[in-house]
């Protein structure tokens, strides 16, 4: 007999413990937020499809390409929401990648 992941750890958790192993494997999930596409970000923003595209090109928001489409990352969206201007070039991690 196969089990899923979570059906495994509720079969040999009882009482609280199975509550509390299915809040630990739901927030395990929530972890990985996918990219969103220009227009989702530019939606989540409040601002048009161009400036989305223009902060993407100045470093505001951290994008990337898979083929023709642009995505952009949660964490970004969520840094320019806070108000916190900071860009890829802040990171001293990347400025020794660009170095080599």
């Amino acid at each position: 007999m196969v089990f899923s992941g979570e059906s495994i750890v509720v079969l040999f958790l009882g009482g609280g413990r199975r509550r509390a192993a299915k809040e630990w494997i739901t927030s395990m999930n929530d972890q990985y937020r996918p990219p969103y596409r220009v227009p989702e970000a530019s939606r989540r923003l409040g601002i048009t499809d161009y400036l989305t595209r223009k902060a993407i090109r100045s470093g505001l928001l951290d994008a990337f390409r898979i083929g023709n489409t642009v995505m952009v990352r949660p964490e970004s969206v969520d840094r320019l929401l806070r108000g916190d201007p900071g860009t890829q070039a802040d990171d001293p991690g990347t400025q020794a990648e660009d170095a080599g």
